[in-house]
C-alpha cells in the first residue's frame, strides 16, 4: 500500500475592491475544483457561468476569473465557444503521482536539512503517535500529518505551491491504510524518521520516494 501524501481584511480605501473579488474567485475555484476532483462535475460537462453562478451563489465576475484559472490549470479546456470539464486519464494520474512522489522525496531531503532540533522533535512526535495506534483510519490519518509536516519542515513556499497545484488535479481523501498495510508502512516511517534525525538528506529522499 502506498502512503498518499498529501496541505491557507481588508483595509478600507483604494484598492480594496480588486481585493475582495479575487478572494471571491479563489473561492469559487477552490470549490469548482474539489467538485470536480470529486465527480461531482464529470469529465465532458460544459459549464455554463449563469449555472455556475447558482450553484455558488455569487456574480458572474468570480466566477468568470474562477473559470479562466482553471483553465489555465489544465483542468478546464476550450472546445469552441464553450468549456468543458478535461479527462484526467490514466497516463495524466500517474504523471501527478510520480511528479508528487519526487517532491515529498526532496522535502524529506530539505527538512534533514534546514529543520531545526526542535521542530524534527514535534515530526518524531506525529511519528511516533502513528505508530502507536491501532486503527487504520487513524494511521492514515496521522500518515498525512506526517508528510504534511515534512513538507512544511522543507522550509520552501516553491515546493507547498506545487504540491498544491498538484494535489487540486485529484481527490482530497484520507488514505486507506488495511491492517495488513500498517506494519510495513509504518516501518517506512520509521526508517524515514531515522534517516531525517540522522540528517541524512540523500537516504530521507530515497525513503520517501520509495513510498510511491
Amino acid at each position: 500500500m502506498t502512503d498518499q501524501v498529501v496541505v491557507e481584511p481588508s483595509s478600507n480605501g483604494v484598492g480594496s475592491e480588486p481585493v475582495v473579488r479575487a478572494s471571491l474567485s479563489n473561492q469559487v475555484a477552490e470549490r469548482l475544483r474539489n467538485d470536480i476532483a470529486n465527480r461531482k462535475i464529470l469529465p465532458g460537462a460544459r459549464l455554463v457561468q449563469d449555472e455556475l453562478c447558482r450553484r455558488y451563489g455569487t456574480s458572474r465576475m468570480p466566477v468568470r476569473d474562477a473559470l479562466r484559472q482553471l483553465t489555465h490549470e489544465g483542468i478546464l479546456e476550450r472546445q469552441g465557444h464553450q468549456l468543458v470539464v478535461a479527462s484526467l486519464g490514466v497516463e495524466d494520474l500517474e504523471q501527478v503521482h510520480s511528479l508528487t512522489a519526487v517532491l515529498h522525496g526532496w522535502a524529506s531531503g530539505q527538512a534533514a536539512s534546514v529543520a531545526s532540533d526542535a521542530e524534527l522533535a514535534e515530526l518524531a512526535d506525529i511519528c511516533q503517535t502513528g505508530l502507536e495506534t491501532e486503527d487504520p483510519f487513524e494511521f492514515g490519518r496521522l500518515s498525512m500529518e506526517f508528510h504534511r509536516k515534512i513538507n512544511l519542515l522543507a522550509h520552501s513556499q516553491r515546493l507547498i505551491r506545487l504540491l498544491i497545484f498538484l494535489e487540486r488535479t485529484r481527490p482530497r481523501t484520507t488514505p486507506i491504510i488495511t491492517p495488513e498495510d500498517m506494519a510495513p508502512s509504518k516501518a517506512s516511517h520509521q526508517a524515514i524518521m531515522a534517516a531525517i534525525l540522522a540528517r541524512d538528506a540523500d537516504l530521507a529522499e530515497r525513503l520517501t520516494r520509495s513510498l510511491r
